[in-house]
């Protein structure tokens, strides 16, 4: 990322070209397989020279704590007038009962506290996450991101919800199928939501590739297509023995093998929104950590911090059902 940053300052895109990479010392730290938002964070290093606070994993962290916070708030408050039906409408179906219901504070779930601080610990000090931001740090942003995107559509908020998601879009690709659930889930609430979302959703990594797309489009393909599809001058390094690397590596035609079963789930998934389509945001991100844990499996270049996704997504999950936000106490007053 750092030097993807300096690549960008000195000559005007992060991608070096195939020929360029060749020519490198080490021919994998000529390659930038990320988004080109995610230049973002190397910047000050690029611009002020090594120091401790120039490090990229300080932003890194500062990014996450921000999104998170911001997330934690958005479950944290009350529903919204559209909310209330739906939290009405869970309860009904399944009564559960809740805690200090008179001050309005009450969880289905043993208490508003404890599921936040679940929710926050599994972006935090779940030990895939915790090394993860210690030693790259790289997805915590697109994680605390995503979930933004979540807590935002579980509002209605479909804008901001837009806005998150294209974000994350713009830093990796692992946000790619999180847009395209919560767009699903978007459509459930009509056509005109739809549009709020899918407008910054689609614009923010648009706007943020294209002209490096127009600058230098060998580069682009060399480094966010070739690459990962083990297509470049070196494998890539996320090499973890889960399913799909160890069919693409020991089974004969087995990187076509483990293609083939990765476009069979993505179709098996799209069926499955198309048919039923999330109508909460908690079930958009149980869809989310479904689809993203065959993903990572099936992958045939891969590895076992991606795994932070799905775990995030499933506890999430629990925590943007409406039936578990807090309630509000019933009004007396005439």
């Amino acid at each position: 990322v750092e030097l993807g940053a300096a690549r960008l300052l000195d000559t005007g895109t992060p991608y070096l070209t195939r020929d360029a990479i060749a020519a490198a010392p080490e021919p994998l730290l000529g390659y930038l397989p990320y988004q080109p938002g995610m230049v973002i964070f190397g910047l000050p290093r690029a611009l002020a020279g090594d120091a401790w606070w120039t490090d990229a994993r300080i932003y890194f962290a500062i990014a996450t704590a921000a999104a998170l916070i911001a997330a934690l708030r958005l479950l944290n408050g009350r529903p919204d007038r559209d909310d209330q039906g739906a939290v009405g409408a869970t309860r009904r179906q399944n009564p559960q009962p809740s805690l200090d219901h008179a001050d309005g504070a009450g969880w289905a779930d043993g208490g508003r506290g404890g599921l936040l601080l679940r929710a926050a610990q599994v972006v935090t000090v779940l030990p895939v996450c915790a090394l993860t931001l210690a030693t790259g740090g790289d997805d915590l942003p697109v994680l605390a991101l995503c979930l933004l995107a979540l807590a935002f559509a579980g509002r209605g908020r479909w804008t901001a919800s837009g806005v998150a998601a294209g974000a994350a879009a713009a830093l990796k690709l692992f946000a790619w199928p999180v847009a395209a659930v919560l767009l699903f889930h978007a459509l459930t609430s009509g056509r005109r939501p739809a549009v709020r979302f899918i407008v910054p959703a689609a614009g923010l990594p648009i706007a943020a590739l294209l002209p490096f797309l127009l600058v230098g489009p060998s580069g682009v393909a060399e480094n966010l297509v070739r690459f990962p599809l083990g297509m470049g001058l070196v494998e890539s390094p996320a090499a973890s023995p889960l399913p799909g690397h160890l069919i693409a590596t020991l089974v004969p035609g087995g990187r076509a093998m483990a293609a083939g079963l990765l476009i069979a789930a993505a179709i098996a998934i799209a069926v499955w929104l198309v048919r039923r389509p999330p109508t909460t945001a908690g079930a958009a991100a149980a869809v989310c950590a479904t689809g993203l844990l065959i993903a990572i499996m099936l992958m045939p270049a891969t590895r076992f911090g991606y795994l932070l996704y799905p775990a995030a997504y499933a506890v999430w999950a629990i925590a943007l059902t409406p039936a578990r936000w807090p309630v509000t106490a019933p009004s007396h007053e005439g």
